[in-house]
């Protein structure tokens, strides 16, 4: 599969009539023959929308190193009108996933430019909270009902917590984080300077965990030495 979890891409595809949802991945799994049926494409056309997504990748990969982030994965949206396919898609932190080495306390920690900088937050800021959900979205395995359903009649019941509250700050460096990639991708701003406010919001992201005394535990999760 073209995708970061195998066997998980195609098989979501969303067959729209005329049109087909596909969403690629950079990283490289083994192509299903079956998912391939059901994307409803034929294999030269789905040959070419591989083609587009791994073009499509490669500028965006280039991109975003002139601002001194490293892009691990992506994906593309595809529109297939007859024979011809159309990215639908934006360049946005919910589409890639991109990072960013800072040193701090002897480590060199991976900062995220996108939403996995939420998930990180909740880990280690709101722990109990996180820990509900997981439970919640096992039960609802169980039971076939939505995890949120499940959730929310347990938060009314005080079996989990209630949702918190995102920081004010963090909520804003996350905001200035997506503000300064649209920047540069319109052409507002030059890669230089992009490249040093991204830098600095990943200091003052960092500054916000060690404020907190959690600067451990998010080594923990996102150091590489």
């Amino acid at each position: 599969m073209l995708a970061r979890e195998p066997g998980r891409v195609l098989e979501q595809g969303n067959r729209l009539g005329q049109y087909t949802d596909i969403h690629c991945g950079t990283q490289w799994r083994e192509l299903d023959a079956v998912a391939l049926l059901m994307s409803g494409l034929g294999s030269p056309q789905f040959l070419a929308t591989i083609k587009q997504a791994l073009l499509g990748a490669w500028v965006v990969r280039e991109a975003l190193e002139r601002v001194g982030l490293e892009l691990w994965d992506l994906k593309w949206e595809f529109a297939v009108d007859g024979t011809d396919s159309f990215f639908v898609d934006t360049i946005d932190a919910d589409s890639f996933r991109a990072t960013k080495l800072l040193e701090r306390s002897g480590h060199q920690l991976i900062l995220h430019y996108n939403k996995q900088a939420m998930r990180d937050y909740y880990r280690l800021v709101h722990p109990e909270w996180l820990a509900g959900v997981n439970t919640a979205k096992k039960q609802a395995a169980k039971e076939g009902r939505p995890f949120t359903q499940i959730l929310r009649a347990g938060q009314a019941a005080g079996t989990y917590p209630l949702t918190p509250e995102v920081n004010a700050d963090f909520l804003a460096l996350q905001a200035a984080k997506t503000a300064a990639l649209r920047h540069y991708i319109s052409g507002a701003q030059s890669a230089k300077s992009i490249a040093t406010e991204l830098a600095k919001l990943g200091e003052q992201e960092l500054d916000f965990y060690a404020q907190r005394s959690l600067l451990a535990g998010y080594a923990e999760i996102n150091a590489v030495r």
